[in-house]
């Protein structure tokens, strides 16, 4: 219902990103995957330097592809890392990403940039490791 009203609202002021960036949470957070994506690529065409709009639409493009990334969600997360150097979910992408089209020295150095910003009590932290420990036999 309030997806509905903040529709409404749209169709008078289609420009009001604020508006725009709910509706697409609330789309995201109902599991309306699909629908986020629109509405985060829609607030892109009017305004494509706003930061959430970008990881959002990056995020959900994300769930979306699950393996299979496409060439435009790496380049979302690209320019989420020229923005925000210390994204976690996008350095994470990037090196998972380059760490599998066997891109070692690039999947290096976004791992080890990742070890410094999490928890080396995680699990994330103590699979990076192994990643690298990989890399270091592939090469």
């Amino acid at each position: 219902i309030l997806a509905n009203k903040i529709e409404e609202k749209l169709k008078d002021n289609p420009n009001q990103i604020e508006l725009i960036k709910k509706l697409a949470q609330l789309k995201f957070f109902s599991l309306d995957i699909e629908g986020a994506l629109n509405i985060f690529e829609m607030g892109r065409k009017i305004d494509s330097s706003d930061i959430d709009l970008l990881i959002g639409e990056a995020n959900t493009r994300l769930i979306l592809e699950k393996e299979n990334l496409s060439k435009k969600t790496i380049d979302l997360f690209n320019e989420i890392l020229i923005k925000r150097p210390d994204n976690i979910t996008a350095l994470l992408v990037l090196a998972d990403h380059n760490f599998y089209l066997k891109n070692y020295n690039s999947s290096k150095s976004y791992y080890k940039k990742l070890l410094g910003l999490i928890d080396e009590n995680s699990l994330e932290y103590k699979s990076i490791k192994k990643k690298l420990e990989e890399i270091k036999k592939n090469k």
